[in-house]
């Protein structure tokens, strides 16, 4: 894990990734047009978006569509996501901040050479 920002976000992190595996329709699914941004938005627990708009709030997509294997990795983006909606960044903000570019780096890291990732710090 990268930065755990609050105990409880955490722990409703790991429960998100649990129950909300599979809530999107697949046919939904798109693949990402563009650079993937990282970026807080008041009630979205997946925090990721494209030139079209939100990627997705399954973590399944992560799993299937991007490819993403490391579940502490999605459980991170999980709980930065909660973190901007329940407690902005201006309460912690050097803590929030690290976690984000943590969780850029190893999202840049996790879909190199599949696709480009930006944050709100790039």
């Amino acid at each position: 894990m990268g930065h755990q920002l609050n105990r409880a976000l955490r722990d409703r992190a790991r429960h998100y990734v649990t129950v909300a595996s599979g809530s999107e329709p697949r046919a939904d699914w798109r693949r990402p047009q563009g650079k993937i941004k990282l970026l807080g938005n008041d009630q979205l627990e997946i925090p990721l978006w494209d030139d079209i708009g939100i990627l997705t709030v399954d973590p399944d997509y992560l799993r299937e569509v991007l490819g993403i294997d490391d579940e502490e990795l999605i459980v991170d983006l999980v709980e930065w996501g909660l973190a901007y909606d329940f407690g902005p960044p201006d309460v912690q903000p050097d803590a929030y901040r690290q976690a984000e570019a943590s969780i850029a780096d190893r999202l840049r890291a996790a879909l190199t050479g599949r696709f480009e990732v930006v944050s709100g710090l790039s």
